[in-house]
């Protein structure tokens, strides 16, 4: 995929990019035209037919105001985020310091910084 996006880019470069009748977008030109766009699929008909409603139900509203306000649908993912930034993955450490860093983190997460002044004050 990279080296298809630098040939790409390099086939690109220097072009100005428009809207106008001269555009390189197929979907484009097409609206231009008044006609209905027919993009070319790689996939045969009948996978895309099997794909298409698990893109719908991924692509329902009620799934993707989960994920506003940058919050992510896999809550672990995040939580393991948070842990590795506070302990080192790469390099050894003990079993309390792991722990330590698992619980701050755990607490921040959940509650934000503002937990590290309750624990202080306890």
């Amino acid at each position: 995929m990279g080296s298809r996006l630098r040939r790409f880019k390099a086939k690109m470069r220097g072009q100005k990019l428009s809207d106008g009748p001269d555009t390189w977008c197929r979907y484009k030109k097409a609206q231009l035209e008044n006609k209905v766009y027919h993009h070319k699929h790689k996939l045969p008909g009948a996978a895309v037919e099997v794909i298409r409603p698990i893109f719908r139900d991924l692509s329902d509203p009620e799934l993707l105001k989960k994920c506003l306000h940058g919050n992510t649908q896999n809550p672990n993912e995040s939580i393991n985020n948070v842990i590795w930034s506070r302990v080192p993955q790469k390099t050894f450490v003990h079993l309390e310091t792991l722990s330590f860093g698992t619980y701050d983190a755990i607490a921040s997460f959940n509650k934000g910084n503002a937990t590290k002044l309750d624990i202080l004050k306890n």
